[in-house]
């Protein structure tokens, strides 16, 4: 019978001696060249750019809204009020179908003129809150000269019962 001859099989040896040389040279390179001093890795010459970091995120986005109301007055009127900072800007129109037509589209044509003003600059968020009670009509064609305005970043719109 024949004898089986089995091989004695050789582990893979990992040879550590030139990757400890490669990190050696990474470890002092670092060690050199770490510094804590901002001024030292970018120069004295550069110029940090400014924080607003005292101001509140709440403040921030205020700074960027602007508000729009839409109710029926006591004369029954459609009144819309847009108001950014210290400016505001109303207008009034009438509250039947038949009349509001033509004024309407002027009053909504300077409100998009309002809005176009501040949008220029930055892009803005619009919150628009709306009387339940309007015509859906009324309030698609305040959103619609919002969206006209160009530059508005977003539109919060809230519907609710003004009595």
């Amino acid at each position: 019978m024949g004898r089986i001859i089995r091989e004695r099989k050789e582990f893979p040896v990992l040879r550590m001696t030139s990757m400890m040389d490669m990190f050696t040279i990474f470890l002092v390179f670092l060690l050199i060249n770490f510094s804590t001093d901002p001024e030292s890795t970018m120069g004295s010459s550069a110029k940090l750019p400014d924080s607003n970091s005292n101001k509140s995120q709440d403040e921030k986005e205020r700074e960027r809204t602007i508000g729009i109301s839409v109710v029926k007055n006591q004369n029954n009127q459609i009144e819309v009020m847009a108001k950014y900072k210290d400016e505001q800007a109303g207008f009034v129109y009438p509250y039947s179908e038949r009349e509001a037509n033509a004024r309407e589209k002027e009053q909504l044509g300077n409100l998009t003129l309002f809005l176009q003003k501040f949008t220029k600059v930055s892009k803005m968020i619009v919150i628009l809150e709306g009387d339940k009670n309007l015509p859906y009509r009324t309030l698609w064609a305040v959103l619609g000269s919002t969206r006209d305005a160009g530059n508005v970043d977003q539109i919060v719109m809230s519907v609710v019962s003004i009595e």
